[in-house]
């Protein structure tokens, strides 16, 4: 009966066949390119994130590796402890004096290692939310964040050179301090003594860590009221959005980004891979010096190698770990 239909219906069957191949090839036609457009926003958006990655690093490194190493410098006490021992004429109280800029050298260089964790976790995170705002920017030919906003917002990180890195020192001070309490001035330290003193500092600081803890050396821990929260209205996403509304926006990201479980798991990720780079610092100092050397002798050495390498030895793991960068993307995205 169809066949019979279709030779007396010929131009009618053979006309619809065309309209539906014409259809279906226009649907066809439609969804390649909307893959393909996909595709190429997914390119330009995957481009524009590995620039803002490689762009927080070279903020780091051009800008505040000196800061953060002459704050660190400062917050250890070591050269005003300095001053004083060579000031110092009694023998007990220079005694007394050495054995606190030992507790300091070796708080120095764990600080060293954990502040530039803190840091570059926090320029990741600041910048990753900034060009996720400029590329909604560039596609919807908006500009949201105005270059003042963005300084503003980046200045955010003077807290955690400030009052984050207070808290980080002190805290690693005391464990310094409990860690170093058996040994005296004329212990002979190896190689591997001084890295079992770093890594017990370490293990001992880390007991002392949790979530609100962590979020302190990154934020502020003032929280805010509700009359401070900015209140976003659904209209707000058809416009221009308000600069100081923009700003705020940015630093409440930032703090919900701070305190989620899985940025706890990396920073301890990225303390860990610091204080690796801490030790293999430690290794390259003692291929300048004896086997053995009293801790006399070592602290100065200790020192002045950890401020000019500890931080470069602890930065490099960090800026190409996979899972700070998938860290980032999920932000990002």
């Amino acid at each position: 009966i169809m066949w019979a239909y279709l030779k007396e219906n010929k131009w009618k069957s053979l006309l619809g066949a065309l309209c539906l191949s014409g259809y279906l090839y226009y649907k066809r036609q439609a969804a390649l390119e909307d893959a393909a457009k996909t595709r190429r926003l997914a390119e330009i958006k995957e481009q524009h994130f590995k620039e803002s990655q490689r762009g927080s690093d070279v903020t780091l490194q051009n800008s505040f590796f000196s800061h953060l190493s002459s704050r660190l410098e400062e917050l250890s006490g070591l050269n005003d402890t300095k001053a004083l021992f060579l000031q110092e004429e009694n023998k007990e109280e220079k005694a007394r004096l050495f054995k606190t800029m030992q507790t300091q050298a070796f708080a120095h260089a764990v600080a060293s290692a954990y502040g530039v964790s803190i840091m570059f976790l926090l320029l990741r995170i600041e910048i990753t939310l900034i060009s996720r705002y400029h590329y909604s920017d560039k596609i919807n030919n908006k500009n949201t964040v105005e270059p003042y906003v963005q300084e503003k917002y980046l200045l955010s990180t003077n807290y955690t050179l400030n009052q984050g890195l207070e808290l980080l020192t002190d805290g690693i001070l005391k464990a310094s301090e409990e860690v170093l309490l058996p040994w005296s001035l004329s212990s002979n330290c190896t190689q591997e003594d001084a890295k079992k003193i770093i890594l017990s500092i370490i293990e001992k600081f880390n007991k002392t860590l949790n979530k609100e803890t962590l979020a302190k050396f990154f934020l502020s821990p003032e929280e805010e009221t509700d009359e401070t929260k900015p209140q976003v209205e659904y209209s707000s996403f058809f416009g221009e959005i308000p600069s100081d509304l923009v700003l705020k926006l940015l630093l409440n990201e930032t703090r919900d980004t701070i305190e989620k479980k899985d940025f706890q798991s990396l920073c301890e990720l990225c303390f860990k891979e610091s204080a690796q780079g801490l030790l293999r610092s430690v290794d390259a100092l003692y291929q300048t010096l004896p086997e053995q050397i009293p801790m006399a002798k070592l602290i100065p050495q200790l020192h002045n190698y950890t401020k000019l390498h500890a931080l470069g030895y602890s930065a490099t793991p960090l800026f190409s770990h996979n899972a700070v960068i998938s860290f980032c993307r999920a932000v990002y995205n």
